[in-house]
């Protein structure tokens, strides 16, 4: 909904009357259709009824009766309740009276995953009001282990070394200055892949996270890892997602390492680093090296 939102509405009847009636909401990329409405009308919510006035012609319609809508992305779900129904009429009603059309609509956030749409914000009622991500960069749920990037980097890859590291000239000694931090900016895998506001965490809100949040190791779908859980109840899931270097990868099923925005030096970086003992965030590791991203925002 970046761009200005044409809502477009034909009505469907058949020979029964409007029992069978569907209202359908098309919401183009760009432009506008032909539609077998005129091209001035309103519509307003009246109790149980929805009217549509064009000129003399006045149509009402029993909400309770409105049996679907389209909608181009979501599928009809226009306030993100993951449901399709008379509520969404409202919100659309709402966007057409100029409440709200030329932004995004808020983002549905969570204290666990509500189901399989992945990924989703997940509020852990931290101090800093840090939302987290219910998965990795590159997973489709919470226990996958997603991409592997090194430090800086954007992209996966097959090798992870300092000759294939994009941010030095072959070598350790010769890395590059990213800046103090690089999230949000060109460098962050998660703001690369998943758009802002989704950002890399720093690492004081890995910090954040172990002080203000109980963790057990355990196992979700078979998959082992650290569960964190949020004063508010609030849940997510961390794999054992194990460390690449060189074509191998290592420790998984063991051992966590999830990059920060945050830079050590101009060849290492901090990570967090948790196992079947305890979570930390350590010093320092190779930049070089393929590890995963888990967003914030």
């Amino acid at each position: 909904m970046k761009n200005r939102i044409f809502l477009l509405l034909s009505l469907v009847f058949v020979a029964l009357g409007l029992s069978a009636q569907s209202l359908v909401f098309h919401l183009p990329d760009g432009g506008l259709s032909t539609v077998g409405l005129p091209a001035t009308f309103t519509v307003s919510p009246s109790g149980d009824k929805l009217i549509i006035e064009s000129g003399d012609t006045r149509v009402e319609l029993d909400k309770n009766r409105i049996l679907a809508m389209t909608y181009r992305s979501k599928k009809g779900d226009v306030n993100d309740d993951m449901q399709v129904d008379v509520a969404d009429i409202a919100t659309i009603i709402d966007i057409m009276a100029g409440k709200g059309g030329d932004t995004e609509p808020e983002e549905k956030v969570c204290t666990s995953c509500p189901d399989g749409n992945h990924p989703h914000i997940i509020d852990l009622g931290l101090p800093s009001g840090t939302k987290w991500a219910c998965c990795n960069v590159g997973a489709s749920k919470p226990e996958e282990y997603g991409d592997y990037f090194a430090w800086g980097e954007t992209e996966p890859k097959e090798v992870y070394n300092w000759e294939t590291y994009i941010h030095c000239d072959g070598s350790q000694v010769t890395c590059h200055d990213l800046g103090p931090d690089i999230a949000g900016t060109e460098y962050d895998a998660a703001t690369a892949n998943w758009k802002a506001p989704w950002r890399m965490p720093a690492k004081e809100q890995f910090q954040e996270l172990i002080d203000n949040c109980t963790s057990e190791w355990t196992a979700q779908n078979d998959v082992k890892g650290r569960k964190f859980t949020g004063t508010n109840g609030g849940t997510i899931f961390l794999p054992a997602t194990g460390n690449r270097w060189a074509s191998e990868l290592y420790g998984v099923g063991s051992y966590g390492y999830y990059w920060p925005s945050t830079p050590y030096d101009e060849s290492y970086a901090y990570y967090l680093y948790f196992y079947s003992g305890d979570a930390y965030w350590y010093y320092c590791i190779d930049r070089a090296g393929g590890q995963s991203v888990r967003p914030v925002r």
